[in-house]
C-alpha cells in the first residue's frame, strides 16, 4: 500500500513525500503521449507554438541575422489553440540540416524568418521520411500546413504534408531537398509567398526564389508534375498587403508557367474570392488570412482534375 504524508503548502510536489507506483508512472506517461491520433498531418499541434524566438533578416537593414522576440501577426497556428507538447519524445539524432546562423549560408534572396519551432516541425518530417516516400508532397507557409484533413480529404492517394506556419520563400528554398525532393515525390503542390509579402518583400526577389524552386525541381525530375498556387485574397489588418500586389504577384506566375508543360497554376485567388475580387468569408477563419474547411472543400475540388490532366494517381 502506498503511503502519503499530509501536504505541506509552499512545498513542491516533488518535496510532498508522495511515492507513485511505477507502473502508474507509465500509464500516465503512455496516456499523455497518445492524447491524440499519430502521426497527425504536419506534426503542427504536437510542436508548441507559442513563446518561440524569431530570426529575422532583412539585407536593406541588418547586417547578418539578429535574433529577437516578436509577436506573430502572421503565419503558424493563429486560432489561439493551446499545442499539445511531446511527452519524452526523441527524435532520430541524425536529422534535418539546421538552419543557416549566417545570411551568405542560405540559397535565393530576400527576406528570412526562422521560427524555432519550424525546427521541430522539420524533426517531424525528417521522422515521416520513410513513411512518405513516393507521396504527392504538399509543401508551402501555414496556408499548407493547417490542412488537417489533407490525407483523408485524398483518399486513396498518398499524401504528404510539410508545410510550415510563418515559413517564406528563401527558407521553402533551403529546405526544399530534405522535406521535399528525399521524398522521391511523385508530384509536389506548392502554396508560399504571403509571409513574404507580410514582410513587404520585392516582388522581384519572391519571383526570383519561386523560379529558384521550380528549377531545384526541374533538375531533379524533368517530368516531376507541379502545381504552383496564386496566393488567395486576404484581409487582415494586422498583416497588411495589397491586393494590387497579390494580384501583380500572382500574373508573374503566369509567365512562368508558360515555359513548362508539367507545371501547372491554380489560382487560388479567383477560386476562393467573391466575383467582384473581394475576400469570400465563408473560405476564411475570422482574421481573413488563414483558409477555413470551407475553402479547403474548395482547393481540393480544384486540384482533383488538375492532378487528372498531369496523371497523378
Amino acid at each position: 500500500m502506498t503511503t502519503r504524508r499530509p501536504r505541506v503548502e509552499g512545498r513542491p510536489a516533488s518535496d510532498q513525500g508522495v511515492s507513485i507506483p511505477k507502473y502508474l508512472l507509465l500509464s500516465i506517461c503512455l496516456s499523455v503521449a497518445y492524447t491524440e491520433p499519430f502521426p497527425a498531418a504536419t506534426g503542427a499541434d504536437l510542436i508548441p507554438q507559442r513563446g518561440w524566438t524569431l530570426l529575422v533578416l532583412n539585407p536593406s537593414t541588418f547586417d547578418g541575422i539578429k535574433e529577437e522576440q516578436t509577436r506573430r501577426q502572421d503565419g503558424a497556428d493563429s486560432f489561439g489553440r493551446a499545442p499539445m507538447m511531446l511527452a519524452a519524445a526523441e527524435f532520430d539524432k541524425s536529422g534535418p540540416t539546421p538552419y543557416p546562423k549566417n545570411e551568405k549560408d542560405w540559397p535565393g534572396v530576400g527576406v528570412i524568418r526562422v521560427f524555432s519551432f519550424m525546427t521541430q516541425n522539420r524533426q517531424y518530417f525528417w521522422s515521416q521520411r520513410q513513411i512518405n516516400q513516393g507521396a504527392v508532397v504538399f509543401v508551402g507557409d501555414s496556408n499548407i500546413g493547417e490542412w488537417k484533413t489533407l490525407n483523408d480529404d485524398f483518399v486513396p492517394l498518398h499524401v504528404a504534408n510539410v508545410g510550415i506556419g510563418g515559413d517564406v520563400s528563401r527558407g521553402l528554398l533551403f529546405r526544399l531537398k530534405e522535406d521535399v525532393i528525399d521524398l522521391t515525390p511523385k508530384a509536389v503542390v506548392i502554396l508560399v509567398g504571403s509571409n513574404d509579402m507580410s514582410a513587404k518583400e520585392d516582388l522581384a526577389l519572391l519571383m526570383s526564389n519561386l523560379t529558384s524552386i521550380w528549377k531545384a525541381l526541374r533538375d531533379y525530375s524533368h517530368s516531376l508534375p507541379i502545381v504552383l498556387c496564386k496566393l488567395p485574397p486576404r484581409d487582415n489588418p494586422e498583416a497588411p498587403v495589397s491586393t494590387r500586389d497579390v494580384l501583380d504577384l500572382n500574373s508573374r506566375l503566369d509567365r512562368l508557367s508558360k515555359s513548362d508543360s508539367k507545371l501547372a497554376l491554380l489560382d487560388l485567388y479567383q477560386l476562393l474570392a467573391l466575383p467582384d475580387g473581394s475576400l469570400d468569408p465563408k473560405n476564411f477563419h475570422e482574421d481573413k488570412l488563414h483558409i477555413s474547411p470551407a475553402g479547403y472543400k474548395k482547393f481540393h475540388d480544384a486540384l482533383l482534375p488538375i492532378f487528372r490532366r498531369l496523371n497523378v494517381e
